[in-house]
């Protein structure tokens, strides 16, 4: 089980951010846009770690964290 993000918003955005929660494990996620694009991923990273197909999985990892911090970047 996994999400993406898969961001479409206005040029002038800059950033904007969210929480999401899912089976008791809070996903806060950051979306960067310092290109001033209107769609497109070019990183995600989970806790750090980049993923590579962009595939965010949901729960915890292996230390059982209730909090994951996803940063993508447009």
């Amino acid at each position: 089980n996994y999400f993406t993000v898969e961001p479409c918003i206005p040029s002038k955005w800059k950033s904007y951010s969210m929480r999401f929660k899912h089976k008791g494990v809070l996903f806060f996620i950051e979306v960067l846009n310092p290109r001033g694009v209107q769609s497109g991923v070019t990183k995600v990273e989970l806790d750090g770690v980049t993923i590579a197909d962009g595939r965010i999985p949901l729960g915890a990892d292996s230390t059982d964290k209730k909090e994951r911090r996803v940063r993508v970047e447009m």
